[in-house]
């Protein structure tokens, strides 16, 4: 024994001095991240991940290097090997496209730190006041980019009116009056003048719509060529470093002073720094990390107005997140890739939809979502190129900046030119006919005896036709050409690919269908140049990946492929004695429930619709026989119409015992699942019988009274009059809950914009609707049998979803719902156990149990339309308003809101009736649709009230739009009643909340209801703005400040005096004052001006003002504009936004309160000079 163990001893010993892995850790990885600045807080994430073993964790030993500022360039230190890892800012973009092989790997800072100073007691509030001033800033350096943009947006392009000298952060300069505004970095500078005794202005690009991104991580191509798992690993590590340093600052601060406090920065100048850091990333708004594309377009945008980029288009390779494949790839092919930003491949036009060019140029279609997807995958974008011809596309082909082509099929001589990928897609032949024929069409073989239409140049299809005896072949030149000869019977059918789906849709030949699909399939391929053959085994990578779901996918996107159409009866076997019968009945009378959508109900035209009608109408076209209507109220009413033989069946009734006991019923055909709706307010229900103890309301005398009576003894039930009624006095408070099927809950929701209301979850017993049949036509039972299971998921699928659209609660407790499929699989069990014994019951009731696992996955989707209008609702707009306020508190895009409510609506209901109501609210849902931007967004808020989103648009600009859209309401005809509207407007701003917002919004809405109804008002500012004379766009009014004056009398009189007749405009143009009254003061303003031009020009001749010519043409300029923009309001008078936004934008804020002020200093004597003028 001792030997044995001293054998095992040994043994083990040898193990694991031979196994490094086990005798010792594995080695730390050094790296260095040169960071772009001195140390400070700026970088505390790097100092976190390093101190809490962040990077450790990783594998990973880091450095980190202080920017020395006489040195080289910190993108140059990453590029030239000196430090692996760096921190830049949007000056990477511009490096990137001037060659350097960097690669951006992850965003920290959602919004640029970079401002302009200036002391206060300079009274320098705006890029304005520093005309003729100095300004130290950097205009060589890209990361300067927002403060030359700022220049650039306020005082004109390539602006010259402020002398730029050299930055070196020496705030002694500013004090010493040396310079007159510096950039600095909001994290530090202002503090330290602070700290100096000095209160500074800040001069925030973010304020002009100008927001960059701040500091990020970045690496060269090469690291991330050769050590992809370190790129990812270091982002990681850094990642969760800012995560700590944000959620502990303190603790950071103490790790600063105590080992990287180079700068000597005091604990509150840290606790500053750290305090504006957490406001420039802003982790509440952002992921850390995330890099938006949206938001860089922009900034792309702006360097290329700069001329600091060539083109404004998006880079290939730079952005590690945009660029990261979803595959394994080798050493070699990344590699490959990243030697390869821009992948061109070519094709020829004119096969639409698999690629249409649309007018602006852009490529759409089914390859270009298939070349999409791929490229997703592989990390890089396939740019395809068109051709018009073929002769064009091979000429294309042989340039060098095309790597293959995009579509090509398989032959012998086509493989000696490329290097195919593994085909990617597959097009199959069908059959077209008309609808006519589609009977007689089902096999090749009856094409015989037809004349059949093949286009030229696809011996494919001729070549499908080959060997049949009797059938003529006609030529098209086209597929266009071939469709319209069988539209216009000249033929019997056609052969053609799936896309022919999409040109009949385009063409709206409705007469014609696809007769059957051959086995004849066709592989498409990518061909690549032998010399890019490495492309090729990429591509395979990532057509691997592409499964069938994807696959139809992207092809059922453009196509609209049906199923071919089979001959009545041809799938229902029917005997002949069911057949005879059908004929002999003629027709099935059908008790049906008037008021019970959207299951089934009666509209006022007498229409019977619904998922039950949807239903029955399948049933009777199948069996080729009519149907006529029986209206009942309830489900008594229908079993008592039968009793008394009114009707044969009752097309809809939920399964119960005593139902079965007395009455004949088929198989049942839909099931719905039984949920209780609750106030929104309600926290989340994860069990029925918590809320047992209260109000639950029922419809009266329905199948679920007797159902939760049965199973819920102890409920408190309140009997209503219908679903909409129970809904309400849930919302109203006056239920607990309220009880019904899913599909009437849901559709009376949406129907009423129901926004307090919710679905709080499932009752354990769903509703099985069956066919109840009078024992006087017995006969029926098992003829309604087989057309029911011969009802397949795809009809069933089509039914639901023309009706069913659910609300629910996204805080739902699966657990319950996971107790609820439980029981229902007992249930099914049982049941399956049953069809067993009765065969023909077993297909609709697996297609009922698939429905409702459908249905169950479906319960937390939002209803996304009105159904009456088919607008937007409100559960569809409101991720529309969260966007575009995080869209305005991130890059101060400026988003506008309007309510619209009809006058006297309940009057026209009233008056007319629901269905007149109904016709004005479509027609003005479609009016306004039509005339509102794309970028738009239009919702019916409830009721006669509708909410419009406008985009990108200020309160001007907004309230000229709502002018618009109160005029249309006014002009519309409908069936001779008069409609108009009162409109509120509100902008958004920063400070405020939605709720806020809407509430601004709507007070000016009632506002304009008081005022005497058809009006616009706009909504009063929130008491958090601040206002600003030159924020004319958000406030409406000009406000005049003694900092304006010249101090020449006559001038600033007049300025003053224009500055009345413009807020006079304004005021009368967004009040609607009378037409005559806006001409004269248009005129009165006209006038004015001109005189005021004159006058002026004769005092800067007078004083000798050197840019005097320039000053005069700038004068003419301005009159000729205004002149056109009067003419063009006063032919049009709904559009009056560009003429309002000159005055106020143009003439008054640019020209009087800007221009105007270069010629101040001019006037050495203003008391004198205003006597001499």
């Amino acid at each position: 024994m001792n030997a044995y163990r001293t054998a095992c001893f040994l043994f083990f010993t040898l193990l694991l001095g031979m196994s490094p892995s086990i005798s010792r850790a594995q080695p730390l990885e050094t790296v260095s991240i040169q960071l772009k600045w001195q140390h400070s807080f700026q970088f505390a994430g790097y100092y976190a991940a390093i101190e809490k073993g962040f990077y450790r964790e990783e594998g990973l030993d880091v450095r980190l290097v202080e920017h020395d500022i006489n040195g080289k360039h910190y993108i140059q230190s990453v590029t030239d090997g000196d430090s692996e890892y760096g921190t830049a800012d949007m000056g990477l973009l511009l490096s990137f496209a001037e060659g350097a092989p960097v690669v951006w790997l992850s965003q920290i800072f959602q919004h640029s730190p970079l401002v302009l100073l200036t002391l206060s007691q300079s009274s320098i509030f705006s890029p304005y006041e520093l005309i003729g001033k100095k300004v130290a800033f950097d205009s060589n350096d890209a990361g300067n980019a927002p403060i030359q943009m700022l220049f650039d947006q306020t005082l004109g392009p390539n602006s010259n009116l402020v002398e730029n000298v050299p930055l070196d952060y020496n705030l002694s300069r500013m004090i010493r009056g040396e310079i007159d505004a510096s950039s600095a970095y909001l994290s530090d500078q202002p503090y330290a003048l602070k700290q100096l005794g000095y209160d500074v202005n800040v001069i925030n690009p973010r304020n002009f719509g100008i927001d960059f991104y701040g500091d990020n991580l970045f690496t060269s191509r090469s690291e991330l060529i050769n050590h992809p798992d370190r790129v990812k690993k270091m982002i990681r590590a850094s990642l969760k470093g800012w995560n700590y340093a944000l959620d502990h600052p303190e603790e950071i601060i103490d790790l600063i002073l105590s080992k990287y406090n180079t700068q000597h920065h005091s604990r509150d100048h840290l606790r500053y720094e750290a305090n504006v850091t957490d406001r420039m990333i802003l982790r509440d708004q952002t992921p850390l990390g995330k890099l938006d594309p949206q938001r860089v377009e922009p900034i792309i945008a702006a360097y290329h107005k700069l001329r600091l980029l060539k083109t404004q288009d998006m880079p290939d390779g730079l952005f590690y997140e945009m660029s990261k494949a979803r595959i394994e790839l080798t050493r070699e092919e990344r590699e490959w890739l990243l030697n390869h930003p821009k992948i061109n491949l070519v094709m020829g036009e004119g096969l639409e939809p698999i690629v249409i060019k649309e007018p602006n140029g852009t490529i759409v279609g089914i390859i270009p979502d298939f070349l999409d997807y791929l490229g997703e995958i592989i990390g890089q974008k396939l740019t395809l190129i068109t051709e018009p011809d073929l002769k064009r596309t091979h000429q294309r082909l042989q340039q060098d900046e095309i790597f293959g082509v995009a579509v090509t099929l398989d032959s012998p001589q086509r493989r000696k030119a490329f290097k195919f990928t593994d085909p990617y897609y597959q097009t199959q032949l069908i059959v077209f006919t008309n609808k006519n024929h589609a009977d007689e069409l089902h096999t090749r073989n009856d094409l015989n005896g037809k004349r059949v239409a093949v286009p030229e140049g696809h011996p494919s299809l001729s070549n499908y036709l080959a060997g049949l005896d009797d059938v003529t072949i006609v030529h098209a030149e086209t597929p266009e050409a071939q469709l319209k000869l069988l539209q216009y019977g000249e033929v019997d059918a056609i052969v053609g690919y799936a896309n022919y789906h999409y040109l009949i849709q385009a063409y709206l030949y409705t007469n014609l269908v696809p007769a059957f699909t051959t086995q004849h399939k066709f592989p498409i391929y990518i061909g690549i140049k032998p010399e890019h053959a490495p492309l090729v085994t990429i591509l395979n990578k990532a057509i691997a990946t592409l499964g069938e779901r994807k696959r139809f996918e992207i092809i059922s996107s453009w196509l609209n492929m049906e199923k071919p159409r089979l001959p009545s009866g041809h799938s229902i076997n029917l005997t002949n004695s069911e057949r005879q019968y059908l004929n002999a009945l003629k027709k099935i009378r059908v008790a049906v429930q008037t008021d019970r959508l959207p299951y089934e109900g009666i509209d006022r035209q007498g229409n019977y619709q619904g998922i039950v009608a949807d239903y029955i109408d399948l049933f009777a076209k199948r069996l080729q026989i009519a149907v006529e209507v029986v209206p009942t109220e309830n489900y008594q009413q229908s079993l008592l119409a039968l009793s008394q033989g009114r009707c044969d069946i009752i097309a809809a009734q939920p399964i119960s015992s005593q139902v079965t006991r007395q009455f004949l019923t088929t198989t049942p055909y839909l099931i719905s699942p039984r949920v209780f709706a609750v106030h929104r307010s309600l926290p989340v229900v994860s069990d029925f019988n918590e809320i047992a103890q209260g109000k639950i309301g029922i419809v009266a005398d329905s199948a679920d009274q007797h159902l939760l009576a049965e199973i819920y003894p102890q409920l408190a039930l309140v009997p209503v009059t219908n679903t909409d009624q129970g809904l309400q006095q849930v919302a109203s408070n006056k239920l607990d809950a309220f009880v019904d099927v899913l599909g009437s809950i849901s559709y009376s929701i949406q129907k009423q914009a129901l926004s307090s209301v919710k679905i709080g979850g499932a009752i354990p017993r769903d509703e099985q609707q069956t066919i109840v049949v009078s024992d006087k036509v017995a006969a029926l039972v098992p003829i309604l049998n087989k057309v029911i299971s011969h009802t397949s998921a795809q009809d069933r699928k089509e039914i639901m979803t023309r009706w069913i659209s659910v609300t629910y609660d996204n805080g739902i407790n699966h657990k319950m719902l996971f107790k609820l499929a439980g029981v229902m699989l007992l249930l099914l069990g049982f049941m399956f156990y049953r069809q067993n014994l009765i065969r023909r019951n077993n297909t609709a009731l697996m297609i009922a149990h698939k429905e409702l696992e459908e249905k169950n996955r479906e319960l937390n989707l939002l209803s996304m339309t009105d159904k009456l209008t088919g607008l937007l609702n409100r559960h569809a707009i409101d991720p529309i308003i969260k966007k575009e306020i995080s869209r305005n508190k991130r890059s101060n895009n400026p988003v506008s809101l309007l309510i619209i409510d009809l006058d006297h609506f309940k009057l026209i209901n009233d008056t007319y009736g629901h269905a007149a109501g109904d016709k004005v609210l479509t027609t003005i849902a479609q009016a306004l649709s039509d005339m509102i931007r794309g970028t738009d967004s239009l919702a019916r808020w409830g009721g006669e009230e509708f909410l419009l989103v406008a985009t990108d648009t200020r309160i001007l600009k907004a309230t000229a739009l709502a002018e618009k859209v109160r005029q249309t309401i006014e002009n519309l005809n409908i069936d001779a009643m008069t409609i108009t509207a009162s409109i509120g407007v509100a902008e958004f701003h920063p400070d405020e909340t939605f709720h806020q917002w809407y509430e601004r919004c709507d007070k000016a809405l009632y506002l304009a209801k008081d005022s005497g109804r058809n009006r616009v008002k706009v909504a009063q500012l929130p008491q958090s703005e601040n206002v600003s004379p030159l924020s004319i766009s958000n406030l409406l009014q000009l406000t005049w400040s003694n900092k304006f004056c010249s101090g020449h009398d006559e001038i600033d009189e007049q300025h003053m005096q224009l500055f009345s007749l413009a807020n006079d405009l304004i005021d009368a143009f967004l009040m609607r004052r009378d037409a005559t009254l806006i001409d004269e003061k248009l005129l009165q303003l006209s006038q004015k001006n001109s005189q005021h031009f004159r006058q002026e020009e004769q005092l800067l001749r007078r004083i000798h003002y050197p840019d005097v010519s320039q000053h005069c043409a700038e004068h003419e300029l301005m009159e000729k504009k205004l002149d056109e923009l009067v003419a063009s309001y006063q032919q049009n008078r709904s559009d009056y936004s560009d003429l309002i936004h000159f005055i106020s934008m143009d003439l008054i804020s640019a020209h009087l309160l800007s221009i105007d002020n270069h010629y101040y200093p001019y006037l050495i004597d203003p008391v004198s000079q205003g006597k001499q003028a």
